[in-house]
C-alpha cells in the first residue's frame, strides 16, 4: 500500500498530536528546550498492527491503546463516583474527534478507515456528555464498556487483499 502526499500530510497530523509527547524536564526546562517522546501502546496492541505500513502501524495502535486506557479508566469512575475527571474527559474527546476526522481525511483521500463498530457507537455515545472542562457526569445509563484487547478496532478496507495481489504481482515479476 503506497502512501500518498495527502495520506501522509493526514497521518502526519494525527501523529504529532496524539503519538508524539512534549516533555520538560527540569534541566530542558531551565534551558527552554523539549524533548518529543513517542506514545508506546501496549505491545499486545502493537502487534495487533503488524500487517500495516509503520506510519498506520503506529496510529493505530496509539488510538486503541488511548481509547482502551480512557474507557477503561471512565470504567473505574463509573463504579467509583459518576464522575469523569476533566483531564481524562478533554483527552478523550479530543481523540474521539481527532479519530473521527482521520477517517473522514483519509475517505477523501481515497482510503476507507473502518473502526469497530462497538467502539464508534460508544465515541459517538461519549461525544453527548464529555466537556473540554470541570470534568462530567458519566450518564446513568451508560453501561460498562468491554474493552478489545485481543483484536485490532481500526482496519482498512481492503487493506489484506491488496497487499497479497501486490506480494503475488512481485513474486511473478
Amino acid at each position: 500500500m503506497g502512501i500518498t502526499n495527502k495520506q501522509e500530510i493526514i497521518l502526519e497530523d494525527f501523529y504529532k498530536t496524539h503519538c508524539k509527547k512534549e516533555h520538560y524536564g527540569i534541566n530542558n526546562f531551565l534551558n527552554n528546550k523539549c524533548i518529543e517522546k513517542e506514545y508506546k501502546p501496549s505491545n499486545i496492541i502493537f502487534e495487533l498492527y503488524n500487517n500495516y505500513p509503520n506510519k498506520y502501524k503506529i496510529i493505530f495502535a496509539t488510538a486503541h491503546d488511548k481509547l482502551n486506557n480512557l474507557l477503561d479508566f471512565m470504567n473505574f469512575k463509573k463504579r467509583s463516583n459518576g464522575h469523569y475527571n476533566a483531564n481524562e474527559s478533554r483527552e478523550l474527546l479530543h481523540l474521539i474527534l481527532d479519530i473521527f476526522e482521520l477517517q473522514d481525511g483519509l475517505s477523501r483521500a481515497g482510503v476507507l478507515l473502518l473502526i469497530d463498530k462497538k467502539y464508534e457507537i460508544k465515541m459517538k455515545e461519549c461525544m453527548l456528555f464529555l466537556t473540554e472542562s470541570y470534568g462530567c457526569e458519566i450518564p446513568e445509563k451508560t453501561g460498562y464498556f468491554n474493552i478489545t484487547k485481543y483484536d485490532p478496532i481500526f482496519r482498512i478496507k481492503n487493506f489484506s487483499e491488496k497487499n497479497r495481489l501486490k506480494k503475488s504481482k512481485s513474486k511473478v515479476q
